[in-house]
């Protein structure tokens, strides 16, 4: 386990996801990037929030 301290600084990692909605050339783009940017953001923000590390 010293391998995970390590690599990430912390025993046990917390390992998050930005969920995005549709990306240029995906089917339901909209055409947007700002709005994508903004949606990634309000994501990270909420592990902030939350408490995750960054």
């Amino acid at each position: 386990m010293d391998r995970w301290r390590q690599l990430f600084g912390e025993q046990r990692p917390l390992i998050g996801v930005i969920h995005l909605p549709p990306l240029p050339g995906s089917p339901g783009w909209g055409g947007d990037m700002d709005a994508v940017e903004a949606w990634a953001l309000a994501d990270a923000q909420a592990y902030a929030s939350g408490g995750a590390p960054a």
